[in-house]
Order: C-alpha cells, then sequence, then structure tokens
C-alpha cells in the first residue's frame, strides 16, 4: 500500500464474514497490521545468508558445523570436493567415519577424542597428515573451534582445516638444508686441523656417527 509520505508498506490483513441467524451476510470485521519493518528485516536476513553462505563456500578452507555428538550437519564446498563426495552422502553420520579421515590410519580415533574434547568446551588443534580417496597425502592444520549458548553450553562444533602441505614441505627441505649445513660445518671443523689420512678417516666416522 502507497502511504502518504510516497513510501510503500506491506500489511497483513485478516477478516471474517459476521451473518446473522438467517445466515445473510451483515458486516465485516477485520485487522490489518502493517508488517513492513517485518519483512525489511526477513529481507536483509535473505541477503545476509546468502552472503554469509557465498564466504562459506567460497572460502579455500574446509570448514563444516558438527553437533557435540559429532554428527556432521553442514560441510562447505572444499570439505566435499576433498572427498569426492556430495553433502547428502556425509551429513547426519559421523564426522571422523567421514572419507577424509578413512584412509588415515589412527585418524578417525583421533578426531573422534578431539570432538569429545571439543564437546567438552576444549579447543583442539593439531596438524594432521591425511590421505585423499585418491591416495594422495596432504597436510592440514585442523582445528575444532567449540560455540557456546548464552547458558555456556557447547551446542555446535566448526571444524577448520587448512591444507598447509608446500608450507610443511617447504619447512622440511629448509630443516634438512640447515642439519646439512651443520653437519659440513661441524666436518670441516674437525678435520681442519688434521693432516694424517688415518685421523681424518677416524674423525670423519666420528662426526658421521654423530649425524
Amino acid at each position: 500500500v502507497r502511504h502518504r509520505d510516497g513510501g510503500y508498506r506491506d500489511f497483513w490483513d485478516h477478516g471474517r464474514i459476521v451473518r446473522d441467524a438467517a445466515g445473510r451476510a451483515t458486516r465485516v470485521v477485520g485487522s490489518s497490521l502493517d508488517v513492513t519493518a517485518q519483512r525489511r528485516l526477513e529481507a536483509e536476513l535473505r541477503a545476509s545468508e546468502g552472503q554469509l553462505r557465498a564466504i562459506y563456500d567460497g572460502t579455500r578452507d574446509y570448514l563444516g558445523l558438527v553437533t557435540p555428538d559429532g554428527t556432521l550437519r553442514r560441510a562447505n564446498r572444499a570439505l566435499l570436493a576433498f572427498g569426492g563426495n556430495t553433502e547428502r552422502e556425509v551429513v547426519d553420520r559421523p564426522f571422523w567415519d567421514a572419507a577424509w579421515f578413512a584412509r588415515t590410519p589412527g585418524a578417525p580415533d583421533t578426531v573422534r577424542r578431539a570432538v569429545a574434547a571439543a564437546a567438552a568446551g576444549e579447543p583442539f588443534a593439531a596438524e594432521l597428515t591425511l590421505a585423499r580417496p585418491d591416495g594422495e597425502w596432504r597436510t592440514f592444520d585442523f582445528s575444532l573451534h567449540p560455540i557456546r549458548d548464552e547458558r555456556g553450553d557447547v551446542v555446535l562444533i566448526v571444524p577448520e582445516a587448512r591444507d598447509v602441505t608446500e608450507l610443511a614441505r617447504a619447512e622440511r627441505a629448509l630443516r634438512e638444508a640447515e642439519e646439512r649445513q651443520a653437519f659440513l660445518l661441524a666436518l670441516a671443523d674437525a678435520l681442519g686441523p688434521l693432516g694424517d689420512a688415518g685421523a681424518i678417516r677416524l674423525t670423519a666416522a666420528h662426526v658421521l656417527g654423530r649425524h
């Protein structure tokens, strides 16, 4: 309905016909409620939910929603793609039984214990190396975040994982390079003062044994 200020308003109308003893309509009784503000809030909520869903599905991080008993309720696009699943195949089932953990020995038990800890209010974070269904191994920075209600009870758990495979490889290569450099420096320091071939061989064997 167009308002006198030039704007438009939404109304919810309800009415009924009142009849006399003979069944003839005598009047209409009704009410009209201005629901403009409610409709505006609903539209804003839908827009907000759409934005959150876009972020949820658009991120490259792996995200989901899990109940305190470990039942998976939601999984974002990245998480589903990792296991090659549809949402229907994994929701309403134990989180630790999903394809993301099934091919990695010990991973389901680790995740089951982590969910139990998160359900008790204890956040969990660890680096996990997991096997994809295609056999490829990937390393993840994995965490579980408890979500509490206004009374402080855990009502949801948010699993989050970030693929850090390349970072882990780079860190491992750096450690190996540092270890090689430390070995070569130690070897050079040990052999530097020596001139006898036998002493050099003995000292080199000793340094090799330490490294």
